[in-house]
């Protein structure tokens, strides 16, 4: 990614807007690129997961398919880069509170879980983001035992 290209993003994660603090479309490109991360843990990305990400960002950010079009494109820039997650986990701590989290992390082990196969890396990578997001470990599993209902109910 070209250095000006992070560097616009990280400008529009990090600055605050004059009313609300931390616009909608940074906590947006935060959490995506979080979500990105987490899909992308265990190889390239196939059409099954990209999908199921889109369906989230849907839901959680009530976003029409352009818009996410426009976020994911986004979010590939940095996907080449290796990423910091405290940047990205460190705002959304200081922005979303414990059941914005929450959610997030559920939508982490969906994305997770949807080829039906779990590897060490993602759910290393889940449970170190989860850390950073300042959830303990009973929600970690609640969180991954959701997901798994969540899956066995879309394939039924």
């Amino acid at each position: 990614m070209s250095d000006s290209y992070k560097e616009l993003i990280e400008l529009e994660l990090l600055t605050d807007s004059e009313d609300d603090g931390v616009s909608d479309v940074s906590i947006q490109l935060a959490a995506t690129i979080l979500m990105f991360e987490v899909a992308k843990a265990h190889g390239p990305l196939d059409s099954t997961t990209v999908a199921e990400m889109v369906e989230i960002l849907k839901n959680q950010f009530s976003l029409n398919g352009d818009e996410v079009s426009r976020l994911l494109s986004s979010v590939r820039e940095t996907s080449s880069e290796s990423i910091n997650l405290e940047t990205y986990t460190s705002l959304l701590c200081k922005h979303w509170g414990q059941r914005e989290r929450s959610r997030l992390l559920n939508d982490f082990w969906v994305l997770a879980l949807t080829d039906l196969e779990l590897d060490h890396k993602e759910r290393d990578l889940i449970q170190r983001i989860a850390e950073l997001l300042q959830l303990d470990e009973d929600q970690i599993d609640r969180s991954r035992i959701h997901a798994e209902h969540v899956l066995e109910l879309s394939t039924s």
